[in-house]
């Protein structure tokens, strides 16, 4: 998923559909600040995913997985929240 160039929350929300609907599978998501990285790694690792990063270029590629988002404690419904 590429949010370069967008500012927060948008690549967390949009981090956060994507991993809905991934229903488990890997999910890759490109950004181009920090602030966007870290925001993005600190929700993903607060809902149980496993999160790796590099740097690559001038964005940063984070890659989530391990998780079902729906299996996550505190997770709302589809189309209820983040």
């Amino acid at each position: 998923m590429n949010a370069r160039g967008l500012s927060c929350p948008q690549p967390v929300l949009l981090t956060m559909d994507a991993l809905r609907k991934s229903q488990g599978k890997p999910v890759s998501v490109w950004v181009d600040t920090e602030v966007a990285r870290d925001n993005v790694i600190r929700v993903a690792t607060r809902k149980g995913f496993k999160v790796e990063t590099r740097p690559e270029g001038d964005a940063y590629v984070i890659e989530i997985e391990g998780n079902d988002y729906q299996s996550c404690p505190g997770s709302l419904p589809p189309g209820q929240g983040l």
